[in-house]
């Protein structure tokens, strides 16, 4: 299967659909890590690198992960599938974590829900 025959919270898609296995863990990653995400939500639109905030968007420590890195994001337990994502912000919780992500929800809601979680990230480039 592919990234397209998964629903995901992110409303990015890749330039081509991600092959994924069985197990829905991307066949081409470069490499993978599991870090405590968070989520965030905010009206203002704005970016650390001045794309527009949406779904697929993720706050990250530029200095551990590039900004435009393109990823692939999953819960480890596999209940939530954020999936294509790109680097391109950094927030607060960053500051205090800076080995973890905050990725961008459309609804304060969709945060909540989220909450603290231990995500798997999959380097796509």
């Amino acid at each position: 299967k592919t990234s397209l025959d998964v629903s995901a919270i992110s409303v990015l898609k890749a330039s081509t659909p991600i092959q994924l296995d069985a197990n829905g863990i991307p066949v081409n990653a470069k490499y993978s890590k599991v870090v405590q995400a968070t989520a965030y939500h905010e009206s203002h639109g704005g970016t650390a690198t001045g794309v527009r905030q949406r779904p697929g968007i993720v706050a990250v420590n530029p200095n551990i992960i590039p900004y435009g890195t393109k990823m692939y994001i999953k819960s480890a337990d596999g209940r939530v599938i954020y999936g294509y994502a790109v680097a391109a912000d950094t927030g607060g919780f960053i500051r205090k974590h800076p080995t973890g992500v905050d990725l961008f929800m459309s609804t304060r809601s969709a945060c909540t829900s989220f909450g603290v979680r231990n995500v798997e990230i999959y380097i796509l480039e």
